[in-house]
């Protein structure tokens, strides 16, 4: 499987492969890498050679424009958003692994832009990788970026849109908004318009919404300050939202055992990212187990056991559907109880 440099130094030769197969958590960057082997490939002639699929596109019309010759003797290149053989007839599918097995002229782009595949448990998404492999396709997983992957890609984004944002800041948008590229390239977009120059923490707080993951954070926050008044209205804004009882008192738990496990880190004397990734963190999330760790940092080890039992004691009752508010507020004030 290529990673996203690989696979860059392939689009940089003029695409090599027959078949590409775009995989991962990050849409975006799916798309993006889409779009950059089309236009490697078709060059000037796009207006004839690229093709465009729908969703949900026959495998009898995707073979069809495999097989056609371009007018101008190049290659032409397919591109089939989220095509589900996982769910095809069986003949289709059948037809689709013939396809990506035998493909040898014109270039077929198959990227998952909203489809996710299990490659672990699916048996049938192993047996196209297989074949894919065999076959010499190009087979990339795209994933979010770190953090700081994200704040220099927001730094240049700024910048191609004649405005700037300072690192510290990129790192702000993304903890109020979402560690997803595609979303964080839009508020960009949104934020170069109006700041028209330097897009500062005033800007984002002025044009962005935070997301449900920063209000947790904020609620987090007030609970380690003994803020009882602000959590509670962030959870009364959050209930507005439609955002259930349930999933704020799932995110608090995940906070605790962020702090629980940059405890450990320390312990074994393993920091930063490093110490993420040995905890089997996603890439994109690396920066809660500092964040969230850091904040709660001076929570002794008696204190937090006594709030991780908490947590677990009040799993039922915060899950009922008529007390799970009375149940979630106990949580709190227990836990600000036990901090001070």
């Amino acid at each position: 499987m290529l990673n996203q440099e690989e696979l860059k130094r392939d689009i940089a030769a003029g695409c090599t492969g027959s078949v590409y197969f775009l995989i991962g958590n990050d849409a975006y960057l799916i798309k993006t890498y889409a779009d950059k082997i089309a236009a490697a490939v078709c060059r000037d002639n796009a207006d004839l050679d690229k093709i465009c699929f729908e969703r949900d596109a026959d495998i009898n019309a995707i073979e069809s424009e495999a097989a056609q010759f371009s007018f101008l003797g190049t290659r032409r290149c397919i591109l089939i958003p989220d095509y589900d053989f996982e769910e095809a007839k069986k003949e289709d599918y059948n037809k689709f692994k013939k396809l990506i097995a035998e493909n040898d002229f014109n270039v077929l782009v198959f990227y998952y832009e909203m489809l996710q595949l299990d490659l672990k448990k699916s048996t049938k998404v192993k047996t196209v990788i297989k074949i894919l492999n065999e076959n010499s396709a190009f087979v990339c997983e795209l994933n979010h970026k770190t953090q700081a992957e994200l704040m220099s890609a927001l730094v240049k984004a700024a910048q191609k849109r004649g405005a700037s944002i300072s690192s510290q800041n990129a790192r702000y948008l993304i903890e109020r908004t979402s560690p997803d590229l595609n979303s964080l390239i839009n508020e960009i977009e949104k934020l170069s318009l109006f700041a028209k120059g330097e897009i500062t923490c005033e800007h984002i707080d002025d044009m962005c919404a935070p997301s449900f993951e920063a209000s947790m954070y904020d609620i987090a926050k007030y609970i380690i300050y003994g803020n009882v008044d602000a959590a509670f209205s962030t959870i009364l804004n959050l209930t507005k939202q439609k955002v259930s009882h349930t999933a704020i008192y799932f995110e608090i738990c995940s906070f605790f055992t962020d702090v629980y496990n940059y405890k450990y880190a320390s312990v074994e004397r393993k920091y930063g990212d490093a110490a993420a990734a040995d905890l089997m963190y996603p890439n994109n999330l690396y920066f809660r187990l500092n964040k969230n760790g850091s904040l709660a940092k001076n929570i002794d080890d008696k204190s937090l056991d006594i709030i991780m039992e908490l947590l677990l004691d009040a799993d039922d009752a915060v899950k009922d559907q008529h007390d799970g508010a009375l149940a979630l507020e106990k949580l709190i004030v227990d836990i600000i109880s036990v901090i001070k």
